[in-house]
Formats: C-alpha cells, sequence, structure tokens
C-alpha cells in the first residue's frame, strides 16, 4: 500500500536523515541482502527471502483477513529464526528499540530445513508409483 505523499514525508521525518521511507522494494532480495536488520510483514515470499540470509528480522505479521502469516511469524519465531511483534503492539518506540538491539549482528539460520521444494518433490513419485491400496492405507 502506497503512502500519500504527506504522510511518506510525516515517516521519513520521524525516520530521520539515516533512514530511507519506501513505498516498495522491487528487488526484495538484494534489499534484505543490504539491510543491516529487516522489519517486514510475514509474507510467504518475503520470509522465504529473509531466511535466506543471516539478517535479523523483525516480522510484523498482517493478521487479517488470515492469520497465515501470523502463523508463520509465531513458528519461526519459536526456532529462533526471527522476531514478531504484532501489529496491535507495534509502537515507534518498540521498534526503534528493536532495530537499536539488532543492528550489527547476524543470525544463524542454518538449523531451518529449507528443502520443501525437493521433499515435496520425492512425496509426490512416492505417491505416483504407490498403488491404489497402499495410497488409501497411508491415508
Amino acid at each position: 500500500m502506497q503512502a500519500t505523499p504527506s504522510r511518506r514525508e510525516e515517516l521519513q521525518a520521524l525516520a530521520g536523515p539515516r533512514t530511507e521511507v519506501l513505498d516498495e522494494v522491487p528487488e526484495g532480495l538484494l534489499a534484505i541482502r543490504s539491510a543491516e536488520a529487516v522489519a517486514c510483514m510475514g509474507g510467504y515470499n518475503t520470509v522465504c527471502e529473509v531466511m535466506s540470509t543471516d539478517r535479523p528480522a523483525v516480522v510484523v505479521p498482517r493478521e487479517e483477513p488470515r492469520r497465515e502469516q501470523l502463523i508463520r511469524a509465531r513458528s519461526l519465531e519459536a526456532t529462533g529464526a526471527v522476531d514478531v511483534i504484532r501489529a496491535a503492539e507495534l509502537t515507534p518506540e518498540r521498534l526503534g528499540r528493536w532495530f537499536a538491539d539488532n543492528l550489527h549482528r547476524s543470525v544463524d539460520r542454518s538449523h531451518l530445513r529449507r528443502d520443501g521444494l525437493a521433499a515435496v518433490a520425492g512425496h509426490a513419485a512416492d505417491l505416483l508409483a504407490a498403488t491404489p491400496q497402499e495410497i488409501c492405507h497411508a491415508v
């Protein structure tokens, strides 16, 4: 969602001269890799891009109309991969404190399994090779 010009100017003034306020980021992964820390929503693609880096991240998940971003964010938070701040709890002070505490550090996410695509292909191959009886028994 793009901010109105006046809202963007207000946000930029609050952010200060060392921070750039953007309406959108066309090269998200490049921006994440060049950032010292990341604040983002919990969409699938954005989270996957964050997980491919060692950048500290705080996820502010959208909770309406569905809670899938919150579920994803909480699951990753439980592994130590990200921090989560719910939108209702988000304040400029809290976000600023998070950034102050997380700049100049990295996050080891090597413990996360990121082989889902290969695993799905294996499961699909198993299903294709199975007899109808074996599939019914597995379900």
